[in-house]
């Protein structure tokens, strides 16, 4: 690890963050921590699951408030990892790069939610418009002129022609 330097205001990275998930559970010196891990989700005595393999253990360069409450110190393993967690949550590179993981994962969701929003607005256009459209083929089915007719829908003459000439 990284020089630590003295960050002492309490702080601890959440290990949902997949950045610290890799550096607490990835590292070949803390094995025992995934397998335990892996017992407790997948339930099985502890004894069925001895030994794995890690793979591609490396953090990716991009980057690569779950707080000592959270976690269940009554097990030694948790107790390890979190102490693990600890120890991590203060060296000021791991930080960084913690932080930036979670603005960039934060910024991911930001765009999300404005695309969406986005898609909203044009889905709710694009349904005026065809309403608009609709209505302008039943008034002309009536037999209302051109002018009532883009009057009453909003429309301009001109789509009125265009949609009056399909309609034949």
């Amino acid at each position: 690890m990284a020089k630590i330097e003295a960050y002492n205001d309490g702080f601890i990275m959440s290990p949902k963050n997949d950045f610290v998930f890799k550096l607490l559970f990835g590292d070949e010196k803390n094995k025992d921590l995934l397998i335990e891990l892996l017992n407790s989700i997948l339930n099985t005595p502890h004894d069925e699951l001895e030994d794995l393999e890690l793979i591609n253990t490396e953090l990716l360069r991009e980057f690569a408030e779950d707080r000592k409450g959270i976690l269940e110190e009554k097990n030694e393993k948790i107790r390890k990892a979190y102490n693990i967690l600890e120890v991590i949550s203060k060296d000021d590179n791991a930080r960084a790069a913690y932080e930036a993981r979670e603005a960039e994962l934060h910024d991911q969701m930001t765009r999300l939610k404005s695309a969406r929003e986005e898609g909203k607005e044009e889905g709710i256009k694009e349904g005026i418009k065809e309403a608009k459209i609709k209505n302008a083929k039943n008034f002309l089915l009536l037999g209302l002129n051109l002018d009532i007719v883009a009057k009453g829908t909003g429309l301009s003459i001109e789509e009125i022609q265009r949609i009056k000439k399909e309609m034949i």
